[in-house]
């Protein structure tokens, strides 16, 4: 069919990135919104967990508190095949979609305090009988209340403004404020380069380089290190029409993750084909269950239980983890060890993407996950004894829903 065959080839060359294509206007500021339904869990029993009175901590599931993103790539430089930028994002709530108020007040865990004593947990024991006083002296909690939109985009922290000076003096970017979606909020500190598809139209979208750098450097093995990965939007055409597994980069969890083609639907009323992607669960086993995944686990060798991505490594040290809602799916003890918690819900969701038969672009699609951190208790911080070793507290589960098409 020589028309197909020409058609084809022009809708390629369409994909291709170039500042003189009829597309550029869009690649550069992208009228899709993005939705970011936000789900926090609410401690509801905090005091009586701390004096002893309760035995297990009780969470409550609010919202979702719905944020509709916009975005600009800025700092754009073209360079042969490759265009290097940095995403500007703000966010806008919306009350329309949302269950539940900006003023709604969450009690949730202080992350500085957990990243303050994971960071001490391996000095000498005058350095963490150090940090209990300044917790004692600064009145810190381990938990703390705040309106959900300040627990959202940002909110003051009294531990987390006195670290801003050791973080200046060695060169580290952090955001102003705490907060889930507070790091996102401007210029983003990361640099993509990116392959145009100018040369091999199956590269286009392909990460070339994160900062300069063609691999990551968060884990102890070049294979964990690996980009090779899309930005998210555009999919190798070679591999999706073959049906083949490909991968995005996830910066939040330090690496690329992978998804696996599952059926072909058809979306808009029926009256278009895509392909549907979903997360394989070979990305939540332990190194046990999917050799694969030891080079994720940290250099001593430890491995997250069941169900948990250790995303400490680009988190400035706060020992954060990713799971899928409500730790589904994931090591029991988890779920069992927070009351309130529903792994076994029929209605969470999965992540997944739609794309392009032909040309591998994204249609629609969301990524799922759940924050969560965990204490990283050692003798001499009596402000975390009522806590178990290594219990991991969930923080918030996010839906990111795109619809391109």
């Amino acid at each position: 069919m020589w028309f197909t065959d020409v058609f084809d080839n022009y809708a390629l060359s369409q994909l291709v990135i170039s500042n003189k294509s009829d597309g550029y206007s869009m690649w550069k500021k992208p009228t899709p919104k993005p939705l970011y339904k936000i789900h926090i869990f609410n401690y509801t029993n905090v005091e009586d967990f701390m004096v002893g009175l309760d035995k297990k901590l009780n969470v409550e599931e609010l919202g979702p508190y719905v944020y509709e993103e916009s975005s600009e790539k800025v700092d754009i430089e073209f360079h042969e095949d490759k265009v290097s930028y940095r995403v500007k994002r703000n966010y806008e709530f919306r009350p329309d979609l949302s269950k539940g108020k900006q003023s709604d007040q969450v009690t949730v865990p202080n992350m500085a305090v957990f990243t303050g004593a994971a960071m001490v947990q391996n000095q000498n024991y005058f350095a963490r009988l150090g940090f209990a006083g300044l917790l004692a002296g600064m009145d810190v909690k381990p938990f703390l209340t705040v309106s959900a939109h300040s627990f959202i985009m940002g909110y003051d922290d009294k531990l987390f403004e006195m670290s801003k000076g050791f973080q200046r003096i060695n060169n580290i970017d952090a955001p102003e404020k705490m907060g889930l979606l507070s790091s996102n909020v401007g210029v983003n500190k990361d640099e993509l380069t990116v392959n145009t598809g100018k040369t091999d139209i199956n590269r286009v979208g392909m990460v070339e380089e994160v900062n300069g750098e063609t691999e990551l450097d968060y884990f102890s093995t070049n294979e964990c290190n690996r980009i090779s990965a899309t930005e998210g939007v555009n999919y190798p055409p070679n591999l999706i029409q073959a049906k083949k597994p490909v991968r995005y980069l996830f910066l939040p969890a330090c690496r690329a993750m992978p998804m696996e083609f599952d059926e072909e639907v058809s979306i808009l009323d029926g009256k278009v084909s895509a392909y549907k992607y979903k997360q394989p669960q070979s990305v939540f086993q332990t190194a046990d269950e999917y050799p694969e995944n030891q080079c994720y686990c940290s250099e001593a060798g430890a491995c997250p239980p069941k169900g948990l991505i250790n995303a400490t490594a680009c988190n400035l040290g706060a020992p954060l983890f990713i799971s899928k809602p409500h730790f589904k799916g994931g090591d029991r003890k988890l779920a069992e060890s927070i009351r309130g918690l529903q792994p076994n819900r029929s209605d969470l969701p999965e992540s997944i993407v739609y794309v392009h038969p032909q040309f591998g672009y994204l249609m629609s699609g969301q990524t799922v996950i759940q924050v969560n951190i965990m204490v990283k208790k050692s003798y001499g911080i009596a402000q975390l004894g009522r806590f178990e070793a290594d219990q991991v507290l969930p923080i918030a589960w996010f839906n990111v829903v795109s619809t391109i098409f």
